[in-house]
């Protein structure tokens, strides 16, 4: 099935060939996707080179300058969509693991009421909290449910996001859309915390799987990185939030 893959960046060129080389050889899909990244301009210059390396590899590059923070850039990204099921990535995590998108699909199609699955973190343990059942095997695979929704790369049901992304209209400016998207989404479908019969969100795999590495700043060979943390401790400073 051919699906929608939108990928967010903020000006780090340096971690687009990590992410596009893993992605590359990591993730498979039976038929090429529509790929469309979404560059949120914070250093100009910076952000050059990210069109330079990328937008001849993707099908779709949209700048948003000046920057309008993740909340912004996820609204448009999703009006953006028009497959039945989107992949949503960030430039910043690195895939570990082989993932078979159609696999994953092929379960969603055969499950309604799995609406997102996420891929787990390296070295985050604290993912697996009282948010987490126990493992268990659908159909070919092998998920963790999960009782809240996470905004890491993973496999949405785009109808459902649709839906929920547009009750709370406060949702489409918000600085990060976490929060405000998780508050909609339990008291709508009124998931209990301690019970997961109706779970919606899934994690890939076994409990302490790894799929994806956050690279993070600073870097271990950039000066770029140390750059950036620096201009934006400058800023915050002068008092910008970003």
């Amino acid at each position: 099935m051919k699906i929608d893959v939108a990928i967010t960046g903020s000006s780090r060129p340096s971690l687009y060939p990590i992410f596009w080389e893993s992605f590359n050889n990591m993730v498979k899909f039976n038929d090429t996707p529509n790929i469309t990244v979404y560059e949120d301009v914070i250093f100009k210059d910076e952000s050059k080179k990210v069109k330079k390396y990328i937008e001849d590899k993707v099908d779709k590059y949209i700048e948003i300058n000046p920057n309008k923070r993740l909340g912004y850039v996820f609204n448009l990204l999703l009006n953006n969509i028009k497959t039945k099921y989107y992949l949503y990535l960030q430039e910043d995590w690195k895939f570990l693991k082989e993932i078979d998108i159609d696999k994953i699909i092929e379960v969603m199609e055969n499950n309604e009421n799995i609406k997102q699955i996420w891929f787990p973190k390296k070295l985050q343990k604290n993912t697996y909290n009282t948010f987490c059942g126990n493992t268990i095997k659908v159909d070919d695979i092998n998920l963790v449910p999960y009782n809240s929704w996470a905004f890491l790369p993973h496999i949405g049901r785009t109808k459902f996001v649709k839906n929920t992304w547009s009750i709370d209209n406060t949702v489409k400016q918000s600085d990060r859309p976490e929060s405000s998207f998780k508050k909609v989404l339990l008291k709508n479908i009124k998931i209990n915390q301690k019970d997961f019969h109706n779970a919606v969100s899934f994690i890939l795999g076994e409990k302490f799987d790894e799929y994806i590495q956050h690279l993070g700043l600073p870097s271990d060979d950039g000066i770029q990185f140390d750059l950036r943390s620096k201009i934006m401790i400058d800023r915050r400073g002068l008092g910008h939030k970003k």
